[in-house]
């Protein structure tokens, strides 16, 4: 179940509920009600309900009815583009992580829609305590630095792009799986932003390649002097005492003296010094760096210094990011195998995610913390891996809910 730990805020009210109040409110009101028996078909067409919700609120401030106002605003474009629930309750919440009055950080502030789906229980209808699908929007005040870093700046990692929905970028993010495999939650988002003032920029090819390598020429001698700890160089008598009684316990069971110097001289070929193994570590070190800069000379090569300066989209090296030392299989192509899941809805050329920089012009200082400067629209929802990891129900939900969305009064509530 996701748990936010956030301040969160339903009007001027200082009531406060946990999920489980929630949840456990809802299933006394299925059981009290007379019906048919509950079936997997009537649980999912069971009209819904729409539910703000309650975890904590933040102490009464002058500028509080505002802030609430706007995010009210927000729930009801949310509302509006879901519609009515069918199967689920939807339970709204607003959060924000930290006070706008009162933090020096410049906050997030979000309005939340969590689906409580509707199932069978014993014949009779009751309703999830954790939710996996839902919608949001994350309106944002300033500059979010990322915690990927491309030479020296910090670049955010975005989902695989997906085009435009009403002339607003749109990503599907990394799904997350069940423990067992067995169902996966994938996220659209779209960006909505300032028109005529980019706020991020894409990592380049030649950005990401210029920083492998330099990433490889700063990881090889540190790891170089990190073999000396590993391997240390103890006195020449030490060493010969310590060859002397593992050679006898090698031979110690030797039948006859042959088999005692066919025993002896494979001991002495394999043994090793301290010296010997230290550069042996360090010759292996030299190897993966070198194997590294030559794949990385090789992929740029591929490319034209005009392409070189295009956007790198990056799908299967995205771990150890900043390491990438041992990533000797990282390359700008389509992967060769699928994942599974992979992502919907996106040509094969367009697999693979970007890596964002926000710029810094494009936000206004002056403007108060509890101003959002952009926004995020997001809809997640489920689907199992016997379904091919489709869901048609929640797909037509997501692009109905993309459908009716109104972009442009959330357009228009940026900066104000």
């Amino acid at each position: 179940m996701k748990t936010f730990h956030s301040f969160a805020i339903l009007g001027l009210s200082l009531l406060a509920f946990a999920p489980s109040d929630f949840s456990a409110v809802s299933r006394e009101v299925f059981r009290g009600i007379e019906q048919d028996p509950c079936t997997e078909k009537s649980a999912e067409n069971t009209p819904g309900k729409w539910k703000k919700d309650v975890f904590n609120s933040i102490a009464d401030n002058p500028g509080l009815p505002a802030l609430v106002k706007k995010l009210e605003m927000q729930e009801n474009i949310l509302h509006k583009a879901l519609g009515n629930p069918v199967g689920f309750d939807a339970n709204c919440y607003f959060w924000v992580p930290e006070n706008p009055f009162t933090s020096k950080k410049r906050p997030v502030m979000e309005v939340n829609v969590n689906f409580y789906h509707y199932y069978c229980d014993e014949g009779k209808l009751d309703v999830n305590s954790e939710y996996t699908d839902g919608a949001n929007i994350t309106g944002i005040s300033s500059l979010r630095s990322g915690r990927f870093i491309i030479g020296a700046k910090k670049f955010m990692l975005l989902g695989s792009p997906i085009g435009e929905i009403k002339g607003y970028p749109a990503f599907e993010q990394d799904w997350t799986g069940s423990p067992g495999g067995e169902a996966a939650t994938f996220k659209w988002t779209v960006f909505v932003s300032k028109k005529g003032t980019p706020l991020y920029r894409f990592a380049t090819r030649k950005e990401v390649l210029d920083h492998l390598e330099l990433v490889v020429e700063k990881q090889r001698p540190e790891d170089l002097i990190s073999l000396g700890l590993i391997f240390p160089i103890r006195p020449a008598d030490v060493q010969e005492a310590e060859r002397k009684k593992e050679l006898a316990w090698f031979i110690a069971t030797a039948k006859d003296e042959a088999q005692r110097k066919n025993w002896t001289d494979r001991f002495n070929k394999d043994y090793r010094t301290d010296q010997q193994k230290l550069q042996e570590a360090k010759d292996k070190i030299n190897a993966s760096a070198d194997r590294v800069m030559a794949n990385l000379a090789k992929i740029r090569a591929r490319y034209t210094p005009a392409e070189l300066e295009e956007a790198a989209y990056m799908y299967t090296w995205l771990t150890n990011y900043n390491t990438a030392f041992y990533e000797e299989d990282f390359d700008f192509d389509a992967p060769k195998n699928d994942p599974i899941p992979r992502p919907t809805n996106i040509e094969d050329e367009l697999m693979g995610k970007p890596l964002a920089i926000q710029k810094i012009n494009y936000f206004d200082t002056n403007l108060p913390s509890t101003t959002p400067q952009y926004f995020i629209v997001s809809f997640s929802w489920t689907a199992g891996k016997s379904n091919g990891f489709r869901n048609e129900k929640y797909e037509k939900l997501r692009d109905d809910f993309f459908t009716r969305f109104d972009f442009d009064q959330l357009y228009g509530m940026l900066g104000k």
